[in-house]
């Protein structure tokens, strides 16, 4: 026997290692700008209103007028009092900011484990994170709501956290031997899926639909009904409930004239499907970045024992599933404010992608497993082809280079720069209404918002309640 011969299969396991590893290095680098930048992010005006009211309340009045008044968002209104706002540098803003990224991705990790369990290696599972990661950044509609505004991370970010971890309980108090372990986990479950009702109408309805889907199953299934299933979508119905019917929630909706119409809603959710899907399919690398992906997700099928007989790992009606979640999200949007902010952009983005790779995983399953798995030629040329693609794609406008001429072209140091000389000016200010100087050379990836020359706005309120003022504006540009 030659001793210098190397088996087919293990060949493939080199080029796999090899390109992954290239891989990893790669979207590591496109996404290290953007943790950079968290350095010199800073609050929006919003920002200081909460900081400012959490001041001088205690947090259960701020909730109660939140409730009354703002929304019913319970969860995030307690997110958003616990605020990160304060301090003379905002370090913590800055640091806080930073955790909700590094725990988005550890959302991510956690999906990722849920799918492959012990099927493919740690490095396979990382890859399919930043993947996941990378893409997202690549294509959302607005970063700086996404990523860096604490009001947009208690409202969406928070969701994509907990979310995994509510379905990774939910499969441990189903899966557990332990007595005591099976009811802990039921607990926790039902404490995440409160909570996760309270961060944003679109997730609540998702999730109270999800324990209707259960109990549905369950008489289907066993002709009777679970009492944990009971539990949960009773709980789910009454906070969905509360949060729904409160009266901020009353009062925000008659902000949007014209909403609440079903055909205009249903007619601007296939709008914004059509338009959209096309969009992030083939004008962002996410195709190219999926077939990377597709050895990984044939390594899981080979080892799915525990998607035998589930409905889910059929590509026809988890398609149907991933389609529904994504028009009852888009059409909720338009029925309750007329429109798709960008925030919520970014998370109905986000989901799309997580039902994209499910759905590439289940396709792979079902028909192309044993063709990737022993294509030794694919995998060959598929990698470095990809990769060039890639980078190809880096070239034209988008979230990655941008974040990149933020930082290095000084934009975003100099914005910090600017955003603390504002704060010493307006605490060296004499008056009660203090004027300032516009921010100049502003970096996209951060900036949120900012007040304007009119004091009388509630950005101008907020900022000056903050610093101890009547009103905050910016100086009027005489021409």
């Amino acid at each position: 026997m030659n001793p210098n011969f190397i088996p087919p299969l293990m060949k493939q396991e080199r080029v796999d290692i090899v390109y992954q590893s290239v891989f990893i290095g790669l979207f590591l680098l496109m996404i290290i700008p953007f943790v950079i930048l968290f350095l010199y992010n800073n609050p929006s005006p919003e920002d200081f209103y909460y900081a400012h009211e959490a001041k001088i309340n205690t947090l259960w009045k701020d909730l109660k007028d939140q409730y009354r008044h703002g929304t019913g968002r319970y969860f995030q209104n307690f997110l958003l009092y616990l605020t990160p706002t304060f301090g003379k540098s905002f370090i913590i803003y800055k640091a806080v900011g930073f955790s909700f990224f590094l725990l988005l991705f550890y959302g991510i990790l956690v999906s990722v484990n849920l799918l492959a369990k012990t099927s493919v290696s740690m490095r396979e599972k990382f890859l399919i994170s930043l993947v996941v990661l990378y893409s997202y950044l690549y294509g959302m509609p607005e970063v700086s709501s996404g990523i860096y505004w604490f009001g947009g991370l208690s409202a969406y970010s928070s969701g994509f956290i907990l979310i995994p971890l509510f379905f990774q309980s939910f499969l441990k108090s189903e899966n557990s031997v332990n007595r005591s372990a099976r009811i802990f986990y039921s607990i926790l479950t039902l404490i995440l899926l409160i909570s996760v009702i309270g961060i944003n109408e679109i997730l609540a309805i998702l999730l109270f639909l999800f324990t209707l889907f259960l109990n549905a199953n369950s008489l289907i299934r066993f002709k009777h009904f679970r009492f944990k299933y009971l539990l949960m979508a009773i709980s789910a119905g009454i906070f969905l409930y509360i949060l729904v019917k409160s009266p901020g929630n009353d009062f925000r909706l008659t902000q949007f004239p014209g909403n609440r119409n079903f055909y205009y809603s249903l007619s601007g959710t296939f709008n914004y499907l059509h338009q959209n899907i096309i969009s992030w399919l083939f004008k962002s690398p996410l195709l190219v970045c999926s077939l990377i992906l597709l050895p990984v997700f044939a390594g899981i099928a080979r080892g799915s024992e525990h998607f035998k007989n589930n409905f889910l790992s059929h590509p026809f009606w988890f398609f149907i599933l991933w389609f529904g979640v994504l028009f009852v999200s888009i059409f909720f949007s338009f029925y309750s404010t007329t429109v798709v902010l960008n925030r919520t952009s970014n998370f109905i983005y986000l989901i799309f992608l997580a039902g994209w790779f499910y759905f590439l995983f289940a396709v792979t399953r079902k028909h192309f497993m044993k063709l990737i798995m022993d294509s030794y030629t694919y995998r060959r040329y598929l990698y470095p082809i990809s990769f060039v693609i890639i980078c190809l794609f880096l070239l034209k406008q988008n979230n990655i280079n941008v974040a990149f001429e933020d930082l290095f072209s000084g934009s975003a140091y100099n914005y910090n720069r600017q955003l603390n000389e504002r704060y010493q000016a307006i605490e060296d200010c004499k008056t009660d209404s203090c004027r300032v100087d516009s921010l100049l050379n502003i970096p996209k990836t951060i900036f949120y918002k900012d007040i304007t020359s009119n004091p009388a706005l509630l950005n101008s309120d907020w900022y000056g309640r903050f610093f101890n003022k009547k009103s905050v504006a910016l100086k009027i540009q005489h021409r």
